[in-house]
């Protein structure tokens, strides 16, 4: 029972500190990385961060239990990326802000925090931290564009 309690502090300590990174950075600093016939691509250059860990087991990261999900990267970048669109229908999102992290060494990444934003003023954010899934590097040349400038951060 010790042990229970124990891990149930340990991820809720984890999980509200991981929450207040999620705040985009007040003074940020958005950059014109990559552009296509849709979208245009920013990335929040003060917002990307470094993240090591020092832990690859499922005793220090019992959440990652699941047998499709991979271990949490040593080394990974998280940033915000803001993709707005040149010409949106109405119901369409004029803007989106993703909070993303990327793991360099093994070319995966996925997405932590999604604000969608419409043309009449509303938005919905989705809060995906329980969602701890890994995907690759889509064959996408802006997917592989923003993870290759993440990832010459790391």
């Amino acid at each position: 029972m010790k042990k229970i309690f124990i891990l149930l502090v340990v991820l809720l300590l984890a999980h509200s500190a991981e929450a207040s990174v999620w705040q985009i950075v007040p003074d940020s600093d958005w950059e014109l990385v990559a552009e296509n016939q849709d979208f245009k691509f920013y990335i929040d250059t003060l917002s990307i961060q470094e993240e090591r860990v020092s832990c690859s087991s499922r005793v220090c990261f019992p959440w990652y239990g699941n047998s499709d999900s991979y271990y949490p990267p040593d080394n990974a970048v998280k940033a915000w990326i803001k993709k707005i669109r040149k010409a949106p229908k109405q119901y369409e999102s004029v803007k989106e802000l993703d909070y993303q992290e990327h793991d360099c060494t093994t070319d995966r990444s996925r997405l932590l925090h999604l604000t969608k934003c419409y043309p009449d003023g509303m938005s919905e954010s989705f809060n995906l931290n329980f969602m701890i899934t890994w995907d690759d590097i889509p064959p996408d040349k802006i997917a592989q564009f923003i993870h290759k400038y993440l990832c010459r951060y790391k």
